[in-house]
Formats: C-alpha cells, sequence, structure tokens
C-alpha cells in the first residue's frame, strides 16, 4: 500500500507524492526555483536510463493524455519537465485533483505514479511567484494567444523585451511604447512574426529535407520547426532584425 501522499508546503520547493503503480518507494512530484529557473521534475525511486531524455505520458484528472521527452537527472531516477513547459504543468495542477504520470525506461518498461494535486494552489504560487511568473499564464489572460508562444514569452528577460519590441517597431508590426513590459500589444505581435516566418518556411522549403541544404541560419531556423512545428520566438527575433539591432538581439540570452 503506497504512502499517504505529504501536505502542499507554501515555500519555494514544493513535494507531494504517492505511487499507485508497480513502482517501488515513494515517487516525488517537486517543483521549485532554483537561481531564477522553474524546475518541475518526478523522482521515480526506479532508474530509467542513463540518456539525455525519458519518454513520459501524463494527464490530470481524466484529461487528454500528453506525451513527451523530459530530461532525465544524471542518476537517471528523476524526469524534468521541458523548462518552457514547467509553468503551465503546474497552473493546471491547480485546478486537478490527480496528476497521473508515466516514465518509460530503458527496457521499455513504463513506472507509473499518481500524485494527489488538489488544495496547491498556494505553494504554486509561491513557487512561481519566486521565479517571477505569476498563477495566471499569459495565454488566460490574452485572448488569441497560443500557450506554446505565451510560454516562450513569460521566460524573456527585461533587455529582449525591450530589444524585441524595437525589432517588431522595425518591422511595422508594434507602434506601442518601447520597454520591458509584456503588453498583449506586444505578445501577440511577436505571435504574428512568428506565423509569418513558419508561413515563409513552408513556402520556400517545403520540407524539413530541403532546408538542410543550406546552412544558413534561416535554413536551419525552418528546419527545425518543418520538423518539430515549433518555433522559438527568440530566434526569429534575431533572424528578423537587420543591423545593429540584429548584433544586439543575438547576444541576449534566455532571462536577460
Amino acid at each position: 500500500m503506497a504512502a499517504p501522499p505529504k501536505p502542499w508546503k507554501a515555500r519555494a520547493a514544493m513535494s507531494i507524492g504517492a505511487s499507485d503503480g508497480p513502482t517501488t518507494g515513494r515517487p516525488t512530484f517537486v517543483a521549485r526555483c532554483s537561481d531564477g529557473k522553474l524546475e518541475a521534475y518526478v523522482v521515480f525511486t526506479e532508474f530509467l536510463n542513463s540518456s539525455d531524455f525519458v519518454p513520459v505520458r501524463y494527464r490530470f484528472d481524466q484529461g487528454p493524455l500528453a506525451e513527451g521527452k523530459w530530461f532525465v537527472s544524471t542518476e537517471g531516477t528523476s524526469a524534468f519537465a521541458e523548462y518552457d513547459k514547467a509553468a503551465a504543468l503546474l497552473r493546471k495542477s491547480v485546478n486537478a485533483k490527480r496528476f497521473i504520470i508515466e516514465g518509460v525506461d530503458f527496457k521499455g518498461t513504463a513506472h507509473r505514479a499518481t500524485f494527489p494535486v488538489e488544495g496547491g494552489e498556494t505553494a504554486i504560487a509561491t513557487v512561481l511567484s519566486a521565479c517571477r511568473l505569476p498563477l495566471k499564464g499569459l495565454a488566460d489572460s490574452i485572448p488569441g494567444l497560443r500557450e506554446e508562444v505565451a510560454a516562450e514569452i513569460e521566460l524573456l528577460g527585461p533587455k529582449q523585451v525591450a530589444t524585441y519590441k524595437e525589432v517588431l517597431a522595425s518591422l511595422r508590426q508594434y507602434d506601442g511604447v518601447v520597454d520591458s513590459a509584456v503588453t498583449p500589444e506586444f505578445a501577440l505581435a511577436a505571435q504574428g512574426l512568428v506565423d509569418q516566418y513558419a508561413k515563409m518556411c513552408r513556402a520556400k522549403y517545403k520540407s524539413s529535407s530541403a532546408a538542410l541544404q543550406s546552412t544558413s541560419a534561416e535554413s536551419i531556423n525552418c528546419f527545425m520547426f518543418l520538423e518539430s512545428g515549433v518555433l522559438d520566438v527568440s530566434s526569429v527575433m534575431h533572424a528578423r532584425a537587420k543591423g545593429e539591432l540584429a548584433a544586439r538581439a543575438g547576444k541576449l540570452r534566455r532571462g536577460d
């Protein structure tokens, strides 16, 4: 019989866990803000693999099943959610009762754990706030903004936001104030630029193999998009910027 779950704790790191599958020990679901970086991960207690990623499947309550490849810890027993998806994962747990996840080890065996997450809003808000992230995400606050774009924009630093506003203004796609505030106008303009770039990739390269015929930054960006269906906001901003603005945008790192 699984041990009873730990209560939520309102601090900059939280853990709660109970196993209902074949996993031995007590799996733990952890969320923390470490050096300004948000992390959400599951400790499965059993060895998964020694590679970079572990296949996972998860859902909240009876919601849709999601799949992904999470980063595996150095000891091979913990799986970390993708950096740009950690906040969305935690926010979804606010309105859920259970978080169910399976991690597949190197033998193809699935290790399942179920975590009761009801009543964790205060703890989640504390962890998000420690990383300067709101409990309510941009996708929920700005109509028309897609979740994957919102997740990236939330991780931009003040210098990035101000610089990207300049990029958008130079392209005549933004006419607001150039400052470090993330506004609906900026977020939707950034999404519009990403969509334009995606349309260009589809029209110019047709397929990912065609994009590989060149080693330019554009072809590499398009190759990644045509392979994964995802475009990085920062990469698009850098690609569309010109002159000194491009040089400045290229020196920025996530969170600057």
